[in-house]
């Protein structure tokens, strides 16, 4: 990957913590410097966020760390995935939406599953848990077909079990809902833990 490509992820970055920072930062405390690094800071409730961006990132394993260091960050100030949440569900706001897409955002960068679990998939899989353990397991399923051209195509969907609206939003129940790989990596994972200490 050229560090072109570099630049572009960390361009992303910087403009969705910019614009998801504004959007949930204590009044007058959102500061954003320009330089060689890009130093962005905000409080949420008095916790702070402080983030050092480089401009012209030359290594894969930074852009990575960049990714991991906002995650871990937004997370520790309570900040967590509304994909998993069922006011994201049923009624999303502009907050929701732009925390839906940050998190989007951060999946595309993939990262090592570690034991710092993140606070959706723990509230996943402590509901998850309440329920029969081998009808929930996370699952991908593979997606095959051909265009008019004649070109072969193929792509994993992924699902993590979860609560979601019935047809015609009639209320809501328990079911398999489609998410990106790293989360569906990340539960994975906390799925088997929690299978092998039982």
């Amino acid at each position: 990957m050229a560090k072109t490509d570099y630049k572009k992820d960390i361009q992303k970055l910087v403009k969705m913590i910019t614009k998801l920072g504004k959007k949930v930062a204590d009044d007058g405390t959102f500061v954003k410097r320009p330089g060689k690094h890009i130093f962005i800071k905000f409080d949420v409730g008095k916790k702070p966020f402080r983030k050092s961006y480089s401009s012209s990132p030359s290594t894969w394993s930074s852009v990575k760390k960049a990714y991991a260091d906002t995650r871990r960050q937004l997370l520790s100030l309570g900040i967590v995935d509304s994909r998993f949440s069922v006011r994201f569900i049923t009624t999303i706001d502009d907050v929701d939406e732009t925390i839906g897409e940050m998190f989007s955002l951060l999946d595309t960068i993939p990262i090592t599953v570690r034991d710092d679990i993140s606070q959706s998939v723990r509230l996943y899989l402590k509901e998850v848990d309440k329920l029969h353990p081998n009808r929930t397991k996370p699952y991908k399923k593979k997606i095959s077909y051909v265009t008019k051209t004649g070109k072969k195509v193929s792509y994993y969907r992924y699902y993590v079990f979860g609560r979601k609206l019935t047809p015609y939003g009639a209320g809501l129940t328990d079911g398999f809902i489609s998410v990106r790989e790293g989360t569906y990596l990340e539960a994975l994972h906390f799925w088997n833990k929690i299978r092998r200490s039982n």
